[in-house]
């Protein structure tokens, strides 16, 4: 529901046109043989896509801030922490055009998840562009409603 495959796609797509993004995944690159596959096949174009697994709070904190933007090609978010947390850190969303998208976040820009082209086009859109507009959190913190709700 990650949608890696499309991205990685999206990705080799870019170094083919001649745009070569850094790109960091945070799972592993033996996930499975696509992923695997689809890695070897962008780094021959000359892409580079980083894998760096699960990470710990602070060292996801310091990769997004060492980013230009962050990228959700995701068909489905349960409460979107990632996309919350790319904006906290200042960061622009490039986002699926999905419906959930709405309950989360005004993003940057907005793609079709289900292909790869659309994919590469709002990462050069990104890549291409002097600024982009600003992306903003929708979601509201009721963590603490959600404690008493509990204890109550």
């Amino acid at each position: 529901h990650k949608n890696h495959a499309k991205l990685l796609k999206a990705v080799w797509r870019c170094a083919d046109l001649g745009h070569f993004p850094r790109v960091a995944l945070t799972i592993d690159r033996n996930v499975n043989p696509e992923i695997e596959r689809l890695s070897n096949c962008c780094e021959a174009a000359g892409a580079k896509v980083t894998y760096t697994g699960n990470l710990q709070h602070n060292a996801a904190t310091c990769l997004l801030q060492s980013s230009r933007f962050a990228i959700f090609p995701s068909f489905i978010e349960t409460i979107g922490l990632g996309i919350v947390e790319a904006i906290h850190a200042g960061r622009d969303v490039l986002v699926s055009d999905r419906d959930w998208v709405d309950e989360i976040c005004t993003p940057s820009i907005r793609f079709d998840p289900e292909s790869p082209n659309a994919i590469a086009e709002a990462m050069i859109r990104a890549l291409d562009a002097p600024a982009l507009p600003k992306s903003h959190i929708i979601i509201e913190n009721r963590i603490d409603e959600f404690i008493d709700h509990l204890f109550a």
